[in-house]
């Protein structure tokens, strides 16, 4: 065999427990990387074109194109002359699409944080009982009728029980001044429990409206999406990704185990 060995190699071939070190290919994979991220953002731009001039108001993706353009000043034979093309893509259609875009990204970091965390790729905000508990937070503001923070309040309730249900898995698991990752997952599936007796209790003493209410708001909607909603959502997540990114380096530090990291 030719080619010189790593010291790793070298200790694994003399009988040592360490692992043999293969090199990556640094510069493909940022190559691939790149590659496909060129291709997802194409791949949404065609999406978010098309979604546009889908629906009762159909637009071809050139008039669009055409709408989009003379939105910001740039004049287009492609527009058409009907006003009523430019009202529907710009403030009915294109808000939700720029707020389900902005969720999409909020839940695919934060999808990423927790699998990171958790050392699990099957981590999700159900397995520490951040869902049930926020879903048992909004539902007791709805089933008791609360408007504490006018509009705000459901959201509000449901951020303060996922919060809770968060900080319960924590302080639970936590033992020895260390948290296991087993008992954590262990911890959240039982918070997790509860809080789903909770909703369906809560579920039960409601009203059919209250009912109806609890089920959509579990469901989720983009229907009444407007900017002015847009510049609420968009600077937390903004935020969010943010702060994301900047402990990306040592969250990776999991991907080698607990022990190593």
């Amino acid at each position: 065999m030719t080619g010189t060995m790593t010291a790793a190699e070298v200790e694994a071939a003399e009988g040592g427990t360490a692992e043999v070190v293969t090199e990556v290919p640094t510069t493909h994979r940022r190559r691939r990387f790149a590659l496909m991220t060129a291709g997802l953002s194409v791949a949404i731009v065609l999406v978010v074109v098309v979604s546009l001039g889908l629906g009762q108001y159909w637009l071809t993706p050139t008039q669009v194109i055409g709408v989009l353009l003379q939105s910001i000043g740039i004049d287009t034979s492609w527009a058409p002359e009907a006003p009523t093309a430019a009202g529907v893509i710009l403030d009915i259609r294109l808000p939700r699409i720029v707020l389900g875009l902005l969720v999409g990204a909020a839940l695919a970091v934060s999808g990423v944080l927790m699998q990171a965390i958790f050392g699990n790729p099957l981590a999700d905000a159900a397995v520490v009982g951040v869902s049930s508990g926020a879903a048992f937070g909004a539902a007791a503001s709805l089933t008791f009728g609360l408007a504490v923070f006018g509009m705000w309040t459901t959201p509000a309730f449901a951020f303060v029980g996922g919060l809770i249900a968060v900080f319960s898995v924590y302080l639970i698991s936590r033992s020895g001044g260390r948290t296991e990752v087993v008992t954590l997952l262990l911890t959240g599936i039982a918070i997790n429990a509860i809080a789903g007796a909770g909703l369906a209790f809560l579920t039960f003493l409601g009203t059919t409206s209250t009912r109806e209410q609890i089920v959509f708001w579990q469901l989720g909607s983009l229907n009444g999406a407007l900017w002015q909603n847009i510049a609420i959502v968009a600077p937390l997540v903004v935020i969010g990704v943010a702060a994301a990114v900047v402990v990306a380096h040592r969250l990776d530090l999991f991907a080698l185990g607990e022990r190593t990291a």
